[in-house]
């Protein structure tokens, strides 16, 4: 195995590690972790035509070419979950450090109607600084393909188009202060859109 195949490798598991530190607001208890691919039940065979088969890209729409050879991370988010904020930076972080290896995807689903307007997404990635490519599931297509199960979910693909890890972890309580991460402060949520994320999250929670 070459050293650069063995980098990858540590690349996805240290960045699966990271991100198990964050809160997800689940929208069903109790989801696994994968990270060889072995517990990896619902998630589908081969994900690159499903993705690259969207229709709505910001930020530009990745090719088969842009990914080939490289390990594929692809972040379901959605911006007015704080939860789905807090990653963020390190994603950018990972995206301008590796990007002769790594290609970080956006998959912006949004868990209320307002959020689906592409404008205030746009306006969002402008906001947080977001330029790799972000693409629009507001119809869950690619969610329910996926079986995704909150936000914000994390896959890893490798070079060869498998998926080889996922993170959906158990959810915590929701911060509802701004914090500064790698020197960027993220926006406020308002008070009644937090209180509506929280009752939404526990009516998931419980389906």
């Amino acid at each position: 195995m070459s050293i650069k195949r063995r980098s990858l490798g540590f690349a996805a598991i240290a960045l699966l590690a990271g991100v198990a530190t964050t809160a997800i607001c689940l929208a069903s208890p109790g989801a696994p972790i994968g990270l060889d691919g072995s517990s990896i039940a619902d998630t589908p065979g081969d994900p690159i035509p499903l993705l690259l088969a969207g229709r709505t890209w910001l930020n530009g729409r990745p090719t088969p070419q842009s990914l080939r050879g490289k390990v594929v991370l692809i972040n379901f988010w959605t911006y007015s979950c704080i939860n789905s904020l807090r990653p963020l930076p390190y994603l950018r972080a990972w995206q301008a450090k590796y990007r002769d290896r790594l290609v970080v995807i956006g998959v912006h689903t949004p868990e209320f109607g307002f959020e689906k307007a592409p404008a205030k997404v746009r306006q969002a990635l402008a906001d947080h600084g977001i330029d790799y490519p972000v693409l629009l599931d507001s119809d869950y297509a690619l969610w329910r393909q996926f079986g995704n199960q909150g936000w914000p979910g994390f896959y890893v693909i490798d070079p060869q188009g498998r998926v080889r890890g996922y993170r959906v972890a158990s959810t915590r309580a929701i911060s509802t202060s701004p914090r500064r991460t790698a020197g960027r402060r993220t926006r406020a949520i308002p008070r009644a859109d937090r209180r509506r994320h929280r009752r939404r999250c526990r009516e998931l929670g419980r389906d």
